[in-house]
């Protein structure tokens, strides 16, 4: 995204520069820089000399060659300021910020903006204060940034300048979309697409109409894309006459996105022709590399290849296209796509059953794509200036969840630190104890010798009593850290809130045996679907909560990979889960029942695991361990219970069955159920973690 910004900004800023120089002045027809350098030598005063330095800096694209002689300019100019000297700064911003050399181009920039600003030139100055918005974002200075970008559009509207307010609108709208705020980006290239139609500017209303169609591709729904069609084939449209340079990259990308959301549609909507179109139109982008190609076109263009494989299911083919691509970033220094290309790489060997690999290059796209939601966080933290307070709110709960992730990593970490000083400690306990039993015996051996060695057992005791308080202290910290092991765990499942959310009418009775359990359960939404799971393991405690968050982060896991291939089918969940998990949690993993809810239907699959399904007061055993989904049709006031295999055997004598135990809470109220269990277990003396999870339809 970055790269593309500085790009485009950077060919506008010398377009719409040379089209702005000042008809006095003597100006080559098109020399070329060897030219130049040699008129430069040859010149003999220094007036020639500065002209040509400003002419080298124009035409060169080499950063060194304009830090030179533009450097050269400006200590040789000697009169008022001028457009000739705003130029020669304009130049060195450019070459000092090609180089990443941000503190040099902020201050050339901010020389240039001022003598434009003295001078009264207003539009070159816009341009300048766009480039000065880019320099301050490669510095991180974000705050800088936006006020430089607003400072741009404020000075465009007040000269009416039409052009550079669409250009405006367009650059802010990308800086909304690089922060994922969707709707303000497309509300602000709206503005510049409304804008340019009124004053016919179709170049100016392609680039909007780009931009929109590049936010909707983003959407996975079916009216989304439907709309970045729309607007991508306007695009295409506005710029179909262009020959500019800058307009043509511009529909380069416009061709990318158009591709992009024919292929998300036909995925969606299972339409093959709509493949046919998108490589219609791969074919009619690759037409423009005999004018423009780089680097980030041949990737875009490489990946839309990929997704059309993708649409035709030839993973083999895709495979090796991407490994292509690997190559060529590795080559090129260009990593901006690495996140895409891990991703596609992960989806590509979970479809060949390659299932390690799958999982090592989602790793990839995570630890690529979280360094820049690391960015993009500075970003919006100075974005504050154009934002509601609503989107400040929704800012500071994705930073909470980002801390409350951190800190549970951190908790895991010192919880088996812990665990590991605990077990040391016991062990120096049994042997110190073992000792004094020892000496203890040799002291009966003799009065005589107990009398004379007093003052030495005396001292013993004192050791043994600081000893004793060192243990006290050590078990202490063992359930402290238990106690926080719990809240660790408790943030790995649902809460009753999450599960409420999920399904309004549902009861929840959690009670583990010990600080922290083996039984856990979960629930989540996928569009118009809704999974619960519940599991447990086969031993309670320390062991069976470790088991238990493995078995949930699978879950999680799994979930998140499937659900972005519409995959939701129980038995296909189950199975990636446990090929996921290591083979001491799957031997010690006790049970596993998942359930997918869609609109009158249930789906259900387990593992040592049964589940009940009450119709009209009638319990019917969903039983797992079966190849395939079990699907069930649900109405209204049935009822679907999950239970652990711990809690049957807590719950439950010889003579009670489960089906009697259900049918039984059916009749009542998630308040009567939670109630009725709640007496259950409190008489007899609990040994087990007891899990119960009702959901009435």
């Amino acid at each position: 995204m970055l790269r593309r910004i500085v790009i485009l900004t950077i060919m506008l800023c010398l377009v719409l520069t040379a089209k702005g120089q000042d008809d006095a002045e003597d100006e080559e027809s098109n020399p070329v820089v060897d030219s130049l350098v040699r008129e430069y030598a040859a010149a003999t005063s220094d007036t020639a000399r500065v002209r040509l330095c400003r002419e080298i800096g124009f035409k060169s694209a080499n950063p060194d060659t304009v830090i030179k002689y533009c450097t050269i300019g400006v200590s040789l100019f000697n009169g008022k300021e001028s457009a000739i000297l705003a130029n020669l700064y304009g130049y060195l911003g450019w070459a000092y910020m090609f180089k990443e050399q941000n503190p040099q181009s902020i201050e050339c920039y901010k020389k240039a903006i001022d003598i434009c600003q003295a001078m009264d030139s207003a539009k070159y100055s816009i341009l300048l204060s766009i480039n000065l918005s880019q320099s301050y974002r490669q510095n991180h200075n974000y705050s800088e940034m936006w006020l430089a970008l607003y400072n741009a559009l404020r000075a465009a509207q007040q000269t009416s300048d039409t052009v550079n307010i669409c250009y405006c609108y367009y650059m802010i709208a990308v800086g909304y979309e690089e922060l994922k705020m969707k709707q303000q980006s497309i509300d602000a290239a709206l503005k510049g697409f409304q804008l340019a139609e009124k004053a016919h500017h179709k170049d100016d209303m392609g680039i909007c109409a780009s931009e929109i169609s590049s936010v909707l591709c983003e959407d996975t729904d079916v009216e989304s894309c439907r709309e970045a069609v729309k607007w991508g084939h306007r695009a295409v449209e506005c710029l179909s006459e262009t020959e500019d340079p800058y307009y043509l990259s511009v529909k380069n990308f416009a061709y990318n996105y158009l591709i992009r959301a024919y292929i998300c549609l036909a995925e969606m909507e299972g339409n093959a022709a709509l493949i046919d179109s998108a490589s219609y139109y791969i074919g009619k982008n690759e037409e423009l590399f005999d004018v423009l190609v780089d680097d980030d076109t041949w990737i875009m263009t490489q990946q839309n290849k990929i997704r059309v494989k993708y649409a035709k299911h030839d993973y083999k083919g895709a495979e090796k296209m991407l490994m292509d691509v690997m190559k060529y970033a590795d080559e090129s220094g260009i990593h901006e796509y690495d996140d895409d290309t891990y991703l596609y790489l992960s989806e590509t060997y979970d479809k060949l059953g390659d299932y390690r690999n799958a999982l090592k290059y989602y790793e990839l796209y995570r630890a690529v794509n979280g360094k820049k939601t690391g960015t993009r966080a500075m970003i919006e933290a100075a974005a504050f200036e154009v934002k509601s307070q609503v989107e400040l709110e929704q800012e500071e709960a994705d930073y909470e969840k980002r801390n409350a992730e951190k800190e549970l990593e951190d908790g895991q970490r010192h919880f088996r630190r812990m665990m590991i000083v605990s077990t040391a400690g016991f062990v120096a306990s049994l042997v110190f104890v073992f000792f004094l039993w020892k000496m203890l015996q040799n002291t009966r051996k003799g009065n005589a010798a107990l009398m004379s060695h007093n003052e030495e057992i005396k001292t013993q005791n004192e050791e043994l009593n600081i000893e004793k308080a060192k243990f006290a202290d050590i078990n202490n910290k063992i359930r402290q850290s238990m106690r926080y092991a719990r809240r660790i765990q408790m943030a790995t499942v649902s809460s009753e809130e999450e599960i409420s959310e999920a399904f309004p009418n549902a009861m929840v009775y959690y009670k583990p045996s010990e600080i922290v359990s083996g039984d856990w359960y979960w629930a989540a939404r996928l569009g118009s679907k809704r999974i619960l799971a519940l599991g447990g393991s086969a031993r309670n405690g320390v062991p069976g909560a470790l088991v238990s968050m493995m078995t949930v982060n699978a879950l999680k896991d799994t979930v998140g990979q499937l659900s972005a291939m519409s995959v939701v089918s129980p038995t296909a969940i189950l199975r990636t889960v446990q090929s996921k998990l290591p083979e001491a949690a799957r031997h010690n993993a006790a049970g596993l029942s998942l359930c997918v809810f869609g609109r009158g239907s249930v789906r259900f699959a387990g593992v040592n695991q049964n589940a009940m399904l009450i119709k009209n007061g009638n319990p019917v055993v969903m039983h797992g361990d079966r190849p395939g989904d079990l699907f069930n049709t649900v109405t209204e006031g049935d009822v679907v219970m999950l239970y652990s295999a711990s809690t049957k055997r807590e719950l439950l004598d010889r003579d009670i069955k489960p089906e009697a135990l259900c049918g039984y809470l059916s009749q009542q109220s998630p308040v009567g159920q939670k109630g009725a269990i709640e007496e259950m277990v409190s008489q007899r003396i609990q040994k087990e973690d007891v899990t119960v999870v009702s959901i009435i339809i």
